[in-house]
């Protein structure tokens, strides 16, 4: 909404920051970086990797952005949207996704990355 300029009028600035706290990560191999257009989609992207301990701050309005794909080679859980589903932390550095009561898949702490985003 904010690149067509339609609601320049409306518009209600927001500083939007994102921080990593995963340190078991390597972002050379996992992959996920944050992708920005500084300049606009007319523009190149810039990637900056998820890298652990950092954080980034933003007008996420106004500047287009988004994430690759993590472990992109690990296959996501089939997950309904509508189904109530948690990540549950069990102990001992493992984790269960379960949905509708019951366990969708199972991970340990390093097949997590952790990442917090505010407005």
């Amino acid at each position: 909404m904010e690149q067509s300029r339609l609601f320049k009028d409306v518009r209600v600035r927001q500083t939007q920051g994102v921080t990593y706290l995963h340190h078991w990560v390597n972002t050379t191999v996992d992959e996920g970086g944050f992708y920005f257009y500084p300049n606009g989609t007319e523009g190149g992207a810039e990637v900056i990797p998820p890298e652990f301990n950092t954080a980034l701050i933003l007008d996420g309005s106004v500047i287009v952005h988004g994430v690759d794909i993590f472990r992109p080679w690990q296959k996501p859980p089939k997950i309904n949207s509508s189904s109530k589903t948690d990540l549950r932390y069990i102990g001992n550095d493992k984790w269960l996704v379960v949905s509708n009561n019951e366990t969708v898949e199972e991970y340990d702490t390093t097949d997590l990355r952790i990442s917090l985003v505010w407005r």
